[in-house]
């Protein structure tokens, strides 16, 4: 890592194991530690390391909760984490969702004081705004600029480095009877090869285009990021981790009765009657994205099987999803996805290769352009001009209207996106049914230092 993690995370270490034991000796033990994706959850487990077991057992997403009754959940201690606190607007988001799925005792922590904290916090009083909901924030270290620039840099580089998924993804583990060469995929979509290291292949399928040949094609389409991960070791070239990264753009939520038979066996799993109606529409929209990530591997299977490669062994790694369901949840959806990849019956999907107009060259030059665009979206949006920063709400725009926006080709602007989301200089969110971006705090830094 670089200077400023090799010096703060023994610290962050510390301060987070003497947190969680003076909770225990004052108060009770902390039922679920809650990191805010995804540089929280992220730089949480950087902080635990190898030898923090007794921590990482009480790590879950707080989508977890919704599958835990929530009479359940009224004596429960929560403690949410995140990476920094800019104004402290997130992390009292997050508090409210957890107090409305039932748990009353939460606790916030950030790692990082922003260097732009206290005066964010002056402005609040001096509009006279209840400023009560960000001063309970349990600070590990304030920091000034400069080292929020080094940190910031860091952040990135290790978000590269572990490239983390979206929280509910899964991967896909593949035995093939022979190697796989990069030809062999010529025609599925837009093969991107990356060089970081000589020891294990790293490639990434971008936008192949899902043919959905049925009604709800009306309804759904992939205007946003469409990509297949996938890596393996040089020691054992046969077998691949395969991650599909697959969010849907929905015309408007799908009625129950509009979903095909693999969403309605995810539907039936992550739908309870407790559920409210913010709930339901998550459990809509993840059956079809659950749906459309075996779906797509189903695809790259067909396609490798009609040139002859074949699959061996098959096995699901759904280490992020027990985090992001909890372990019942997570078993039920692992199972579906091997009995479907396995005999993929009714599983027969097309990809339609849409490279033609891909500008490899022209990926750089998007990153500021890119961020710059979401920062400015951000700023003078109706709902956010005049209001304090953390007043102010979240802006997402799709791929497509980045594209637009910015008079880029379509797939360059996905990839682009993609890039600069690895680095989390922008990230991803959920919002009107579809997958957008926004800018972030490392993208502003960025943005911040480029200008100077």
């Amino acid at each position: 890592m670089g200077s400023f993690m090799d010096y703060y995370l023994p610290k962050f270490s510390t301060f987070l194991k003497e947190f969680l034991s003076q909770r225990s000796l004052f108060t009770v033990n902390t039922d679920y530690i809650i990191p805010i994706e995804s540089k929280g959850a992220m730089l949480l487990n950087s902080v635990i390391g190898n030898d923090g077991d007794d921590i990482r057992g009480k790590v879950v997403h707080s989508r977890a909760l919704d599958y835990i009754d929530p009479s359940m959940l009224k004596n429960k201690f929560a403690l949410l984490v995140d990476d920094v606190a800019v104004s402290g607007r997130t992390l009292e988001d997050y508090k409210q969702r957890l107090h409305r799925k039932g748990i009353k005792n939460v606790q916030k922590l950030a790692f990082i004081k922003h260097p732009n904290f206290d005066a964010e916090l002056e402005e609040a009083k001096r509009r006279k705004e209840d400023i009560n909901n960000r001063t309970d924030i349990n600070f590990g270290f304030p920091v000034d600029r400069d080292a929020y620039h080094a940190f910031a840099m860091e952040i990135a580089k290790l978000s590269l480095n572990e490239r983390p998924s979206y929280p509910d993804h899964f991967k896909v583990a593949i035995s093939f009877d022979r190697v796989i060469e990069p030809e062999d995929l010529d025609g599925f979509g837009t093969l991107i090869r990356y060089n970081r290291s000589k020891y294990r292949n790293e490639w990434s399928i971008h936008y192949p285009f899902l043919e959905l040949n049925d009604f709800k094609s009306k309804i759904k389409h992939y205007d946003s990021a469409f990509k297949i991960r996938l890596s393996n070791s040089a020691k054992n070239p046969y077998k691949w981790k395969i991650c599909p990264v697959v969010f849907p753009s929905l015309e408007r939520q799908p009625k129950t009765n509009e979903l095909d038979e693999l969403e309605t066996e995810y539907y039936k799993v992550l739908h309870k009657d407790w559920h409210d109606s913010s709930t339901l529409e998550s459990d809509l929209y993840e059956s079809i994205t659950l749906s459309d990530r075996v779906k797509s591997i189903a695809g790259l299977l067909n396609y490798l099987e009609d040139r002859g490669i074949f699959s061996r062994e098959i096995g699901i790694d759904t280490g992020n999803l027990r985090k992001y369901y909890g372990p019942e949840i997570s078993g039920t959806i692992e199972k579906f996805a091997l009995e479907k990849l396995r005999l993929r019956k009714g599983l027969r999907v097309s990809f339609q290769n849409r490279d033609q107009d891909f500008e490899m060259n022209k990926i750089p030059e998007l990153r500021i352009p890119i961020i710059a665009l979401l920062d400015e979206k951000y700023e003078t949006h109706p709902d956010n001009v005049g209001k304090a920063n953390w007043d102010k709400s979240p802006v997402g725009l799709t791929v497509k209207e980045i594209a637009e926006e910015l008079k880029s080709n379509l797939i360059t602007t996905s990839i682009a996106c993609e890039a600069v989301n690895d680095y989390g200089y922008i990230v991803p969110m959920i919002q009107d049914n579809s997958r957008k971006y926004r800018d972030s705090e490392i993208g502003k830094e960025l943005l911040r230092y480029e200008a100077r």
